[in-house]
């Protein structure tokens, strides 16, 4: 079964991709400046984004498989059951993302969601206090940057929280 990972995690997230690349028809347009760039362009970017390397994953899990290799240890130095909670707690970590987006802010659970991921994925030495502050400095200030570029720079309007002004 391991030996499968790569081609069976590949389909399963192209399938996200693809409902995701769906969904984001559904956002309603707000036109940047030009009118090539609406709201529902970068959702659709990445859809297809995540699409093409889902795709590439399956296809690179199909020729290890043909090629006869399989590793045996993946590296991550984490056994199944720490592998199954990564996965499933991401996949809560992005849930609670998108559902407290509009009421909280992008800016606040943009820097919370980067903090939790990146912690998520850390190893546990990497996982220090000084780590952490670093952490969150990095996913504050990228979250302003991306806000600014977005609502500043495309014209774009991103959920404001409780951080409206």
């Amino acid at each position: 079964m391991a030996k499968y990972r790569d081609v069976i995690g590949g389909c399963l997230f192209f399938i996200f991709a693809a409902v995701y690349y769906n969904m984001a028809f559904g956002i309603r347009q707000f036109a940047a400046g030009s009118g090539m760039v609406d709201s529902q362009f970068m959702p659709k970017v990445y859809g297809i984004i995540l699409m093409i390397l889902s795709a590439i994953q399956v296809l690179q899990g199909v020729y290890h498989i043909k090629k006869g290799e399989t590793e045996a240890d993946d590296g991550s130095g984490l056994t199944v059951t720490e592998q199954i909670f990564s996965f499933i707690t991401s996949f809560l970590l992005l849930i609670i993302y998108v559902a407290l987006l509009d009421s909280v802010g992008f800016i606040i659970m943009s820097a919370l969601f980067i903090t939790c991921m990146t912690m998520l994925l850390s190893t546990k030495e990497q996982r220090s206090g000084k780590k952490l502050m670093k952490v969150v400095a990095i996913s504050v200030a990228f979250s302003v940057v991306v806000y600014l570029i977005f609502v500043q720079g495309f014209g774009l309007t991103l959920p404001d929280g409780i951080l409206t002004y």
